[in-house]
């Protein structure tokens, strides 16, 4: 398989490894992003194939993001994610009583700020997050939303 940089990148290349038409892609994309689909085996509108493929490259889930620990109020939604290299990172779901929504999502493991009052800044900067990263953490809220 040629490498691509991005998980839906990979996904389009799946897509084309298994020379099947280009509209599966468009498929994929609808399931997940119009039809809310977090789960691959879910898409049942893809040949089993294509599902397989997909779960046997980024395991069942769409999002790579996996929530160890969650904390709810009535308007916030707190979420401690565990990464694929095992570091962990936050993000903060809001919902307004005027019916629009705010999230507060990482981009970075860790501060370099070292702020004394902060947990985060305190564990020192590790790393920038992949835009896979990054978009799964708002793909877990649009899912489970």
């Amino acid at each position: 398989m040629k490498q691509t940089k991005t998980k839906y990148g990979k996904m389009k290349q799946i897509v084309s490894d298994l020379k099947l038409p280009d509209y599966r892609y468009e498929q994929l994309t609808k399931a997940i992003f119009h039809q809310r689909i977090g789960d691959f085996d879910d898409m049942h509108i893809l040949p089993k194939t294509l599902r397989m493929a997909l779960v046997n490259e980024f395991g069942n889930n769409v999002s790579s993001v996996i929530p160890i620990f969650l904390q709810n109020s009535k308007q916030t939604q707190k979420l401690l994610f565990e990464l694929n290299d095992g570091e962990r990172i936050e993000a903060v779901g809001l919902k307004y009583k005027q019916g629009w929504e705010s999230f507060c999502i990482s981009s970075q493991c860790g501060c370099g700020f070292g702020c004394r009052f902060c947990a985060t800044g305190s564990a020192g900067f590790k790393r920038n997050l992949t835009a896979d990263e990054i978009t799964d953490q708002l793909l877990y809220f649009y899912f489970n939303g």
